[in-house]
C-alpha cells in the first residue's frame, strides 16, 4: 500500500498507514512540515508553468529544486531551528540525503533538465528532488549567510521572492536566476548556473565546510555490530531482519534467520522509533570482553512464534561508511559563528 500527502490551496490531504502513534509520530512531523511549507513554494512563489498550469499538455518548470527541494529543506531546517531535533540529527539527515543522491541517482544530471523532464525522460530521477534538491537549498543557505555577514539566509530570500511575486504573479522560468542575483549577489547566481543549471556535482566539503562541517566520501572504522548491515520495518513498527546477504559474521554466529524480529537488545525492548538510540547506547557501554545479547521473535512455517535469546562475544568489525557529515573539532571562530546562525543554536 502507498502513503503520502498533498497540499492544496486551502487544505491538506494525508494518506497514511495505520501504525502506533509512537511509530508514526516523527514521520507525521516530517510530512506535515513539508506540506505546510508548500504554501510558500509553489503556492506563492512559482513560474508561469505552475500558476497557469496546462492540464491538457505536460509543460513543466525548470525549478523543482525550489518547489520540492527547498520545501523539503525547510521542513527539516525548521525543526532544528525550533529545537525539535538536535543539530546532530539534522546533520545526519543531510548526510543521508547526500548518500541517497549520489548512490541512487545521477549526480551529474543538471537539475533544471531533471525538472523539465521529470514526468518523461528523467522520471526515474524524480525522487532526487527530495534529496539533492534539499541539499541545494542547504548550500545556498550557508552561502547566503556567509556573503551577508550572517544577516541574510535562504528564508530571507524566499521571503523577498514571495513579496516580489505573491500568489497571483509568476516569474518566467528563464529569468529566475537573474532575479535571485538582483536580490542577493553574483556568487549566488554563479552557484545556480554551476550546480543547478550545470552538471557539476556540488562540492559539499566546500560549502558545508563554511559552517564547520567535515564531509568524507568514505571512511573505515572498527565498530561493534549487531550482526546485519540493514534492518527492515514490519507492519506494526517492529525491527526485522532482511535477506541473509545482509548478515555479517556476527549475525551468522548469533544464528539470525531472515524474517526474525529484533525484540530486545540486552533485555531492552526495541521498535523502529527507538532502535538506533538503544543500539547506540548499548554499544557505548559495551566492551570486547562482554557478551552481546539479542532477543528475537521467530515464526515457523505455520506462523507459530518462538522467542529466542541469542548471544555471542562482542566483537568490533571494520565498517566503511559513505558520505559522512560531522562537526569539525578544529572549526574556526567564523565557522562556528556561521553554524550557530544557520541552526539558531545560541537562541534556544
Amino acid at each position: 500500500s502507498s502513503a503520502g500527502a498533498w497540499e492544496h490551496s486551502y487544505s491538506s490531504f494525508y494518506s497514511m498507514p495505520e501504525l502506533p502513534v509512537d511509530v508514526l509520530g516523527q514521520t507525521m512531523i516530517d510530512i506535515s512540515s513539508h506540506e505546510f511549507f508548500h504554501i510558500v513554494t509553489p503556492l506563492t512563489i512559482s513560474s508561469k508553468e505552475i500558476k497557469e498550469f496546462n492540464f491538457n499538455k505536460t509543460v513543466l518548470s525548470k525549478h523543482l529544486w525550489l518547489y520540492e527541494g527547498s520545501t523539503e529543506y525547510d521542513s527539516h531546517h525548521a525543526q532544528v531551528w525550533g529545537g525539535l531535533i538536535s543539530p546532530d540529527e539534522f546533520l545526519e539527515r543531510l548526510a543521508d540525503k547526500i548518500k541517497s543522491s549520489r548512490t541512487q541517482y545521477d549526480d551529474a544530471l543538471a537539475f533544471t533538465e531533471l525538472s523539465k523532464e521529470s514526468a518523461g525522460t528523467h522520471a526515474k530521477q524524480y525522487n532526487n528532488v527530495y534529496e539533492k534538491g534539499a541539499l541545494i537549498s542547504a548550500c545556498l543557505d550557508i552561502l547566503l549567510l556567509e556573503k551577508s555577514g550572517l544577516q541574510y539566509g535562504f528564508k530571507n530570500l524566499k521571503h523577498d521572492l514571495g513579496v516580489k511575486y505573491g500568489a497571483d504573479k509568476y516569474f518566467l522560468d528563464n529569468d529566475l536566476f537573474n532575479e535571485i542575483e538582483k536580490l542577493t549577489w553574483p556568487e549566488i547566481k554563479t552557484f545556480m548556473l554551476t550546480y543547478v543549471q550545470g552538471s557539476k556535482p556540488i562540492p559539499y566539503e566546500e560549502y558545508f565546510g563554511k559552517a564547520g562541517v567535515e564531509y568524507l566520501a568514505k571512511e573505515t572504522t572498527n565498530e561493534f555490530t549487531l550482526g546485519a548491515s540493514e534492518f527492515g520495518r514490519g507492519e506494526t513498527g517492529e525491527v526485522t531482519l532482511m535477506e541473509e546477504s545482509t548478515f555479517n559474521s556476527v549475525g551468522l554466529a548469533l544464528g539470525y534467520k531472515k524474517g526474525d524480529e529484533i525484540w530486545k537488545i540486552n533485555d531492552k525492548e526495541v521498535s523502529v522509533t527507538n532502535f538506533l538510540k538503544i543500539r547506540e547506547e548499548y554499544f557505548a557501554s559495551l566492551k570486547e570482553t562482554d557478551t552481546m545479547k539479542v532477543t528475537v521473535k521467530r515464526k515457523d512455517t505455520n506462523g507459530k512464534e518462538t522467542i529466542l535469546d541469542l548471544s555471542v562475544p562482542a566483537k568490533k568489525m571494520p565498517r566503511t561508511g559513505e558520505h559522512i557529515l560531522r562537526w569539525k573539532t578544529n572549526a574556526t571562530t567564523e565557522q562556528i559563528a556561521l553554524k550557530n546562525k544557520w541552526l539558531n543554536i545560541n537562541c534556544k
